[in-house]
């Protein structure tokens, strides 16, 4: 669990430390435009290197500043440990890990669990199919390293295929590339379903225990859209692949695009069979939403050994005082979170937590 965090030189945070004590969570609360985002944007980089919301790790960098510099103290079994990040103007990174340099943040991330969820958690659910694919990818290759390294060959082979439909006159020219994704397709379906039985297991259980929706089953679906399926299981896969893209070779060809495949595919959350962007308010969608990224955590710290993290940056926006009520103690009974809001409302309902106002970069105790 992490207990000190220390910012220096971060956007508009010149110099910060967060001890957590004996509270397990921080709550922040300060005016638009003070740093709030700021903050929890910088402890997510501690354990990721990068930003949630930032592609250019120069622009988090003060102008005036060659550098910013991370740190963060937690604990696993009684065992304390010190992780630093350094991150330069030039987009250079140094990490070290108990005073020893490590070259990759993977080991931060299984040691401290940890995701960045803003209001726009919604999206997820009320969103595009892109954004639940980048989601999915990202929880599975946390999950499944080799996953990633997959992913990244699928998207290779690709973005070949599509520059040989915009280039070839021959529609039949792009089989050399199908043969090579069919097989790297049916690997990355297949690990998407075993982690979303996982999340579906778990939602199950909380959605159990809040009762914030009656129900008897809860479902995580996924849609090969290409393939015109929605199931848990997909027997023949490379079989049925293989023969949609051979039905379709004219269609992606007259429309030089790769109609088919993983990259196309979604998933949905379904309480009884009714789907939950359809048939339930925003605020449970964003309820829900908020639940996946908890489960996410949960069975990313099952698999490692640190207690998870959740930054909520006013995520809880349309969800009522009464599911608000339930929701925060829940959450926290299962992960620490560190909260920013506008105001103290939610301040009661976040058991165990350090108060701070931040006011132009800087912290003060509430």
């Amino acid at each position: 669990m992490v207990h000190k965090i220390w910012i220096k030189q971060h956007r508009n945070l010149e110099n910060i430390m967060v001890s957590v004590n004996q509270s397990r969570n921080v709550y922040v609360y300060g005016l638009n435009n003070q740093g709030k985002t700021n903050f929890l944007e910088a402890v997510y980089m501690c354990a990721f290197g990068r930003s949630p919301q930032e592609s250019e790790i120069n622009h988090c960098i003060p102008l005036d500043k060659p550098h910013s510099v991370m740190g963060v103290a937690y604990d696993i079994d009684g065992d304390s440990h010190q992780a630093y990040v350094k991150f330069s103007e030039t987009g250079q990174k140094e990490i070290s890990l108990d005073g020893q340099v490590i070259t990759s943040f993977r080991s931060l991330q299984k040691q401290i669990p940890m995701d960045y969820v803003s209001a726009d958690v919604i999206r997820l659910f009320q969103g595009y199919p892109d954004t639940r694919r980048r989601d999915l990818d990202q929880f599975v290759g946390q999950l499944d390293h080799e996953y990633t390294a997959i992913l990244k060959r699928y998207s290779q082979v690709l973005k070949q295929k599509s520059a040989a439909l915009k280039e070839s006159i021959n529609p039949s020219s792009v089989d050399v590339w199908n043969d090579q994704l069919i097989p790297l397709a049916e690997v990355l379906v297949n690990r998407r379903l075993l982690a979303l039985k996982q999340l579906s297991d778990k939602l199950q259980l909380f959605m159990d225990e809040l009762g914030l929706v009656e129900f008897s089953k809860l479902d995580c679906l996924y849609q090969a859209k290409s393939l015109g399926d929605a199931l848990d299981q997909f027997p023949n896969y490379q079989e049925k692949l293989k023969q949609k893209l051979k039905e379709g070779r004219l269609k992606e060809w007259h429309s030089k695009q790769c109609l088919y495949g993983p990259h196309r595919d979604d998933f949905s959350i379904r309480f009884d069979g009714k789907s939950l962007t359809n048939f339930f308010s925003r605020g449970i969608n964003r309820a829900v939403s908020l639940l996946v990224k908890v489960a996410q955590l949960q069975i990313l710290s099952n698999r490692g050994k640190g207690f998870p993290l959740l930054l909520l940056d006013d995520a809880l926006a349309e969800i009522d005082d009464t599911n608000r009520s339930k929701l925060l103690p829940f959450i926290s009974a299962h992960t620490q979170i560190f909260y920013t809001t506008t105001d103290r409302s939610d301040e009661n309902f976040l058991p165990e937590c350090m108060v701070y106002q931040i006011k132009k970069g800087v912290l003060s105790n509430g």
